[in-house]
C-alpha cells in the first residue's frame, strides 16, 4: 500500500507541480507588467501606439502586426515572444514591442519566486516524511512480538 500511495503522489506531483509553478509565475508576471504599465506613462503611451499600429500599417504588413499585437496582449509569454525591434528593408531597426524587456524581467523574477516556493514545499514534504518515518506510539517493537524468539 505504501508503494502504491508513494507512486500515486509522485505522479500527482509530476502533473500538478509544473501547473502550479506556471500559474504562480504567469499570474505574478502579469501583475508586474500591469504595474509597470500603470506606473510608467511613457511605456503606457508606447504600448498604446503599438496596439494601434495595425490600423496605420500598409495592407501587406497589417496581418503580421495584428498577430504581434494579439500575442503581446495575450499575456507575459506572448509579450516576451514578440521582438522589441525589427529590421527594416533599408537596414535600420525599428521599435516594435515596448513590453519585451518588461515581460522578460517579470517572467524571470516570477519564475524565480515560483521555484523558491516549490523548493520550500519540497523541504516541508521532506520534513513531514522524516517526522512520520520515525514511528509513533502504535509502532510495534520486536520485543513485544510474541512470534519472535526473544518474546
Amino acid at each position: 500500500m505504501a508503494s502504491g500511495a508513494t507512486s500515486t503522489f509522485r505522479d500527482v506531483g509530476f502533473a500538478l507541480g509544473p501547473a502550479i509553478v506556471g500559474a504562480i509565475a504567469l499570474g505574478s508576471a502579469a501583475k508586474e507588467i500591469g504595474r509597470n504599465l500603470a506606473g510608467n506613462p511613457a511605456l503606457s503611451e508606447a504600448y498604446a501606439a503599438f496596439q494601434a499600429s495595425p490600423s496605420h500599417a500598409p495592407a501587406d504588413q497589417k496581418p503580421e502586426l495584428e498577430a504581434a499585437v494579439h500575442a503581446v496582449a495575450s499575456g507575459p509569454l506572448g509579450a516576451n515572444s514578440v521582438p522589441a525591434e525589427i529590421p527594416l528593408p533599408n537596414g535600420q531597426v525599428a521599435p516594435l514591442n515596448p513590453l519585451k524587456e518588461v515581460a522578460f524581467d517579470a517572467l524571470s523574477h516570477s519564475f524565480s519566486v515560483a521555484y523558491v516556493i516549490g523548493g520550500v514545499a519540497a523541504l516541508v514534504a521532506a520534513a513531514l516524511i522524516l517526522a512520520g518515518g520515525r514511528g509513533g506510539a502504535g509502532q510495534a517493537h520486536l520485543d513485544d512480538d510474541p512470534h519472535t524468539l526473544d518474546g
